[in-house]
């Protein structure tokens, strides 16, 4: 898996921490997030890093979303233009229902 498709978690919890990021930012902000990381109980850091990574999984899971959806809407359309043959259990099915409505 490429490293831009994993999760935060896959990651794991406890990795080292050896990768650093820089932000500039009003001093606004920057009281928002500490009463935030303050009322949770966590560090600046922890805060920061823990809801950033949270909002980069939300993205990345949209994202998969859309294009799956995408990729299975197409194939679902392809599906209804040549459907294959019924297989013996639909065709099965179809005698029951038959059965059970007296057709």
């Amino acid at each position: 898996m490429a490293e831009s498709q994993r999760s935060a978690s896959e990651y794991g919890e406890h990795s080292v921490a050896d990768a650093r990021i820089e932000a500039r930012l009003p001093a606004e902000v920057k009281a928002l997030i500490q009463d935030g990381a303050a009322l949770t109980g966590r560090s600046l850091s922890d805060f920061v890093v823990s809801s950033a990574a949270a909002a980069a999984e939300v993205a990345i899971r949209e994202e998969r979303m859309l294009r799956l959806t995408r990729r299975d809407s197409e194939l679902f359309l392809a599906t209804l233009e040549n459907p294959g043959e019924p297989n013996e259990a639909l065709l099965r099915a179809i005698a029951y229902r038959r059965e059970l409505l007296g057709e």
